[in-house]
């Protein structure tokens, strides 16, 4: 197999993955699924429709896993601000000062 077929196979591969996850996440947001799902459930089904293996929560290992288990348990109301652009502004502009 030539080196054209390779990244042929590996690209229908990972748009097939990626078209299951968009579908599974829209077929959790219309049937409402997704509202009375409980945070853990829903990151353990997205993760493995995404990564292809379980969600280990209890002993995180790998990044990923250690970012969802940051999702779910570190919930700083600082983050909200942080991540939003006109409301971090000011937060700076408190902490750092107004130095022009």
């Amino acid at each position: 197999m030539g080196e054209k077929e390779k990244l042929k196979k590996q690209f229908n591969k990972k748009s097939k993955r990626q078209l299951f996850v968009s579908c599974m996440q829209q077929f959790l947001v219309r049937t409402n699924m997704a509202k009375w799902m409980d945070d853990q459930t829903y990151l353990k089904i997205i993760y493995y429709a995404r990564m292809g293996k379980k969600l280990n929560l209890s002993e995180p290992k790998t990044f990923n896993e250690k970012l969802q288990w940051l999702k779910l348990y570190n919930r700083n109301p600082q983050y909200t601000t942080m991540v939003d652009k006109d409301a971090v502004k000011p937060y700076i502009t408190k902490i750092l000062g107004g130095g022009g």
